[in-house]
């Protein structure tokens, strides 16, 4: 099914594109500070110290019982993202699905959790007896409602993970200001307690995550939320559990840690508890440039990684981590020289400002640390290696009817090699690979020093040591090391006599198609004599070119029917020939049109082939865009022509032919 994508981060400068979708980002988490920050600004100015300890002791605790929760759901907006980015369309639906039904399970676990346990875990930081009243009081309301916190947390992580960074921050932004009205209502004019300033914080919540729901499920996309279909689907809820497990992980020990630290604080009494929360809540703003950077650069790398996009990739990563090291150490410079009036904001008493300033004091100038840590785990969640170091495992029919996509090893250069035409390139290679929703793919260059490692040295040096193989998949005529020694049975060997680091070898059996047994010289032979129905059978889809728009002559406009000039990395192709096609590429597509790819012995023969595209029925600028072509038949052989009437003529008839074929 295809889809119009609104927002796309696979196209266009890298720079901008990030920066465009980092910046709601960071207006939406500015006003998620907000939240705590106008409780602790209103409660601190209106309720005096006692109350502002209730409430700034908060976040550690807060977030050692959401923290998971919400890990998890920033892992499931990755594996939503590469879907979207391999534009696998089945597969996004029913993981957007699991997840919204993880996170109702979740949320409804949370309140239980919390309304239960959150008395004697105060208890247990060592809360003074003069703030555990109003803690309780504080803790217990917004567990209430913490459910409208976890699905305004996978609502929006859906919606970013396609694109769409700029509703949730509508939504939070409405949502914060509606806090803030209710905090000075309920706390500063009604005088209600702490529990009111729970209450706001939660009531407006619960309006943000109405409202990104509202959107999912009215949204005519492939991304839409449809009630009847939440459900847990057991390979999607793997794969988010596999993804966000690890951010899952990671927030619970920080959260731990920051439980274990608050619990310290506790004991210098309520002024050192009211300015060290303070505190935290500067922090929280402080933080947002670092952490829309990582939270942007895991769905910009997932994106990408879906649409076989490694360049980009590259240059997201060091632009973001660049730039978020960066406005952290300037942010950590301007805090610790403004501390005492930040602190001030939110008491007048000195004790509690000199509490705070000394905390800021100590961890301001460390940000760009904590940046860069950031933004790798970002990386690694985009990457989708958060959870193991080099997850590799070759795909094969077994491992697709489990459902399961772990990794694959790809070899450049092989074909090469013997001489022969190059049916796919490494690109194509890797952009149908993660269609099929591979998670991630090591490419080896076929060189010398690979060719002439032995079959020993290739399992224990690229294996076992650099790729840390668990479970490999491989063909039966499989063979591997100097002089073809390895074969499937030394790699069942090696791999038991590795121990603790070995392996499981799985033989992929051969594949026949009404008799013929697949191979790559099967496909070229179909290809090179024009039998491409048979080689669709064969490959299991229409042969398929890719390649990137280019200036050409303009000759076809003076004929009449403009082309598009495809720069192709093929110095052999397969085939030759005029075609119909179909291209896709484009946002409404795909498209129908005629092809022909050769040396245009008519016109002005070049050595090295070139892949000229005429769209039928489109007139649209497509310089500088990335086109896929499918082969889907072929019309004649490339022939040299008279004279430009003799080629024009047949040009045209090509047009009908192709209008016949696709019955235009």
């Amino acid at each position: 099914m295809e889809t119009k994508q609104k927002t796309t981060l696979t196209q266009g400068s890298v720079a901008r594109g990030m920066l465009l979708f980092a910046l709601p980002i960071f207006i939406s988490n500015l006003f998620q500070q907000l939240y705590n920050a106008a409780d602790s600004l209103i409660v601190g100015n209106f309720l005096g110290g006692e109350a502002l300890a209730a409430v700034g002791s908060s976040g550690s605790l807060i977030f050692l019982l959401t923290g998971f929760v919400n890990g998890v759901s920033l892992g499931a907006g990755v594996v939503v993202a590469r879907y979207f980015g391999a534009k696998d369309w089945d597969r996004m639906r029913r993981t957007i699905h699991t997840t919204v039904a993880l996170g109702l399970v979740a949320g409804v676990g949370l309140t239980v959790i919390g309304v239960i346990l959150t008395p004697q875990i105060l208890r247990w930081m060592g809360t003074p007896d003069d703030v555990l009243v109003n803690s309780i009081a504080y803790f217990r309301m917004y567990f209430i409602g913490s459910i409208a916190v976890v699905m305004y947390n996978v609502g929006a992580s859906i919606l970013q993970s396609v694109g769409d960074s700029k509703s949730p921050m509508r939504y939070l932004i409405a949502a914060s200001l509606i806090n803030i009205v209710l905090d000075l209502i309920l706390v500063g004019w009604l005088h209600m307690g702490v529990a009111a300033a729970a209450f706001a914080t939660i009531a407006s919540q619960t309006v943000s995550a109405v409202l990104a729901f509202a959107k999912l499920t009215r949204s005519q996309e492939a991304w839409a939320v449809h009630w009847s279909e939440v459900k847990f689907d057991g390979p999607s809820l793997k794969a988010v559990i596999v993804q966000g497990l690890p951010s899952g992980i990671q927030n619970s020990v920080i959260s731990i840690a920051n439980v274990i630290v608050q619990s310290n604080i506790n004991s210098f009494g309520a002024q050192a508890m009211a300015g060290c929360g303070a505190y935290s809540k500067v922090e929280g703003f402080a933080f947002l440039p670092v952490t829309c950077f990582a939270m942007a650069l895991a769905t910009f790398v997932s994106q990408n990684v879906g649409a076989g996009q490694p360049d980009r990739v590259k240059k997201g990563m060091k632009f973001g981590c660049l730039c978020s090291v960066l406005m952290a150490e300037v942010v950590g410079a301007t805090i610790y020289a403004a501390s005492p009036w930040l602190i001030g904001a939110f008491s007048r008493e000195a004790d509690v400002i000199a509490f705070g300033v000394r905390q800021a004091h100590t961890i301001t100038l460390f940000y760009c640390l904590l940046a860069f840590s950031h933004c790798c785990a970002g990386i690694l969640r985009g990457l989708g290696i958060g959870h193991r170091q080099a997850p590799i495992s070759c795909k094969g029919q077994s491992a697709q009817a489990q459902g399961s996509a772990e990794g694959s090893i790809v070899h450049s250069g092989i074909d090469q090699c013997h001489g022969n035409p190059v049916a796919t390139t490494l690109r194509e290679k890797l952009e149908l690979i993660a269609e099929e929703g591979i998670a991630l793919t090591r490419v080896c260059h076929f060189n010398a020093r690979l060719a002439g490692l032995s079959a020993e040295d290739f399992i224990a040096r690229v294996l076992v040591d650099s790729l840390r193989v668990k479970h490999l998949v491989i063909g039966d005529d499989f063979r591997f090391g100097a002089g073809r020694q390895g074969d499937f049975a030394r790699l069942q060997a090696a791999g038991t006599q590795h121990g603790a680091n070995g392996f499981t070898v799985e033989a992929m059996p051969g594949v026949t198609v009404l008799g013929e047994r697949v191979s790559s010289s099967a496909v070229r032979q179909a290809l090179a004599t024009g039998q491409l129905e048979r080689a669709a059978q064969l490959l299991g889809r229409p042969y398929v070119i890719d390649g990137r728009v280019v200036q050409g002559k303009q000759l076809g406009r003076e004929f009449g029917f403009a082309t598009a000039n495809i720069r192709i990395k093929h110095d052999r192709p397969p085939l030759t020939g005029v075609f119909a096609v179909e291209v896709h590429g484009l946002a409404d597509g795909p498209h129908p049109g005629v092809a022909n790819l050769g040396v245009r012995p008519s016109v002005d023969r070049v050595s090295r082939p070139i892949l000229e595209v005429h769209l039928l029925d489109f007139a649209a600028d497509l310089y500088g865009r990335h086109l896929s072509v499918r082969f889907l038949h072929k019309l004649r052989n490339e022939v040299h022509f008279p004279d430009f009437a003799a080629l024009k003529a047949q040009i045209a008839q090509d047009v009908r032919d192709t209008r016949l074929y696709f019955k235009l």
